[in-house]
């Protein structure tokens, strides 16, 4: 991939607005001709002061949010205008994607960019699907993650997923969620460490299930139940998983 961003980190509510008119159409019209005069090509770190001057006066039209990126440093710089916007009054779909090769999953690199940030100061009442890969946010206080559709959490280093109470306080407060993904990511810390409690998720058909370790994804799925599952995928590294899968076999208690 290029060191750029993939596509314009914006877009703009397609819907009309009840009460919006032909004139405000034309103006998201002549605002999107504008941006794509304005922008480069190809966006780097230098760019951002632009990027962040085009778009920023529009967070409160938002719908969707979606930002790729091979080079932390714009995430890093995007999240951290972000954090100063007090909220994102209708966006529905955040998606962040930082795509590394790094595949060390202890530690986050580089780690003076790890310092995690609020988009929206945690505020998007009506956020409905998150996807976060290799990006991570401040989790204690992203209150927006919470009554989604879809979540996908992927390729966290260990020390910067969240912790095992806001993970499940994400679950808990998404009563309709119907898709989760986890590739190399989930709740932090030892699974030996997790509180025991099961928790119930009936709202969830479609559960994917991604490079995460054996004695990791069996303590997961003792924890975590599905009665209403109606597809699983599973995505692992070579390793010894029979174990798990003869759990997977077993009838729910």
């Amino acid at each position: 991939l290029p060191n750029e961003l993939l596509c314009y980190i914006f877009t703009l509510g397609e819907e009309a607005q009840d009460g919006d008119d032909d004139d405000d159409d034309a103006d998201d019209d002549t605002d999107s001709d504008n941006v794509q005069r304005r922008l480069p090509g190809r966006i780097s770190p230098q760019d951002l002061p632009l990027v962040r001057d085009l778009i920023l006066p529009h967070v409160p039209r938002w719908r969707v949010f979606e930002l790729m990126v091979n080079d932390f440093q714009i995430m890093y710089g995007i999240l951290s205008t972000l954090s100063s916007i007090p909220s994102a009054p209708q966006l529905q779909a955040l998606r962040l994607y930082h795509y590394d090769d790094d595949e060390d999953y202890d530690h986050f690199s580089p780690s003076h960019l790890k310092q995690p940030f609020a988009p929206f100061s945690g505020r998007a009442p009506g956020l409905m699907q998150a996807a976060l890969w290799g990006v991570h946010v401040d989790w204690d206080t992203c209150t927006f993650l919470q009554g989604l559709e879809e979540l996908e959490l992927a390729y966290h280093a260990k020390d910067v997923r969240p912790r095992y109470d806001i993970f499940t306080r994400i679950l808990r407060g998404s009563p309709d969620l119907h898709i989760l993904t986890l590739c190399a990511s989930g709740p932090a810390g030892n699974p030996e460490d997790w509180p025991t409690e099961v928790i119930e998720l009936p709202s969830v058909k479609h559960l994917v299930l991604a490079f995460v370790e054996p004695s990791y994804v069996s303590a997961l799925m003792k924890r975590l139940v599905f009665p209403n599952l109606s597809s699983l995928a599973l995505d692992f590294d070579p390793a010894d998983y029979s174990s798990f899968l003869e759990q997977l076999a077993r009838p729910a208690p």
